[in-house]
């Protein structure tokens, strides 16, 4: 597995970055399937990350939810969320409506390689948790209670010059 480039963080405004990415993304036809959601925001917490580190996190995160969501999906929704914490973080919340994570690979799918899908390699998940560390962020994975499963990220929020 290649190693990322190290981070070279800037100051993202989410409510307006993340719409043009998922504009850039939407070429890709393996996401296809996905109806992505967006708070109807026109501000918010502003994160301190490297911006091709968080495109790569984001694609990856968007891909697995395309690959697993079953074969006879038609559309599957997603819905990004985030707030400030207080706490000098922001949290991303990505859950998708499809069938979840299965309980038996929940504790294995940020490993190298693992992989319950015939078709993947087993390396995205992992290369997401390595640009969210290396970005001084963290993810968590879980299934929502409503279905689905839910990817929860925490980045350093920007506070006009410094690392909270």
């Amino acid at each position: 597995m290649a190693r990322p480039r190290p981070a070279h963080p800037e100051p993202i405004v989410l409510h307006s970055w993340l719409p043009v990415l998922l504009d850039q993304l939407a070429a890709d036809p393996g996401l296809a399937t996905l109806r992505i959601q967006l708070p109807k925001t026109n501000d918010g917490p502003v994160v301190f990350a490297d911006p091709a580190h968080l495109r790569q996190v984001f694609a990856n995160l968007l891909q697995n939810a395309a690959q697993h969501a079953g074969a006879d999906a038609a559309e599957i929704l997603v819905e990004i969320t985030w707030h400030a914490t207080g706490d000098g973080t922001v949290e991303i919340r990505l859950r998708d409506h499809g069938p979840g994570i299965p309980e038996e690979s929940m504790e294995r799918i940020f490993e190298p390689f693992f992989t319950s899908d015939a078709r993947g390699t087993g390396l995205g998940l992992s290369m997401v948790r390595e640009l969210l560390r290396l970005n001084h962020g963290t993810i968590a994975a879980r299934n929502h209670r409503e279905g689905g499963a839910e990817f929860v990220l925490e980045l350093p929020a920007w506070d006009g010059g410094k690392i909270q």
